[in-house]
């Protein structure tokens, strides 16, 4: 093995590891990730499961073809609804949301494990069923 590939290696085991994302980051990842409907920007963890109204969906249909903007998006000041509560590892929020042209908000529960999303649980209230 070349000295070159030893001080890599020995640089690789010396660097600190990456700390593990608090519970509320992963759910600003997990916002960002389905407003822009794409499932692979975020840590799932193996048998990662999404339960959108009480059903268990693919992570690829629902609010991930739908979300069009939630609160906090820079181009949507007028979303600016949002509750978070943190229980242990396990984040609630309820947040607004424009579905398409549909308002609304979005209630969901994040449980991390190991510093991937290991389900997602989703219940969007909109304004056309109110």
């Amino acid at each position: 093995m070349s000295a070159r590939l030893i001080a890599i290696a020995a640089l690789l085991l010396a660097a600190p590891l990456a700390a593990e994302e608090t519970p509320a980051e992963l759910a600003d990842r997990f916002e960002r990730a389905l407003v822009a409907g794409d499932a692979r920007m975020l840590p799932l963890a193996e048998g990662f499961r999404y339960v959108e109204n009480g059903a268990e969906l693919p992570r690829w249909e629902g609010m991930w073809r739908t979300t069009t903007a939630i609160a906090g998006d820079a181009g949507f000041p007028q979303l600016d609804y949002r509750v978070e509560l943190a229980d242990g590892d396990e984040i609630i929020r309820v947040v607004e949301v424009i579905e398409n042209t549909v308002h609304g908000v979005l209630a969901y529960r994040l449980r991390p494990l190991d510093g991937q999303i290991a389900s997602a649980e989703i219940m969007p209230i909109r304004d056309e069923f109110c």
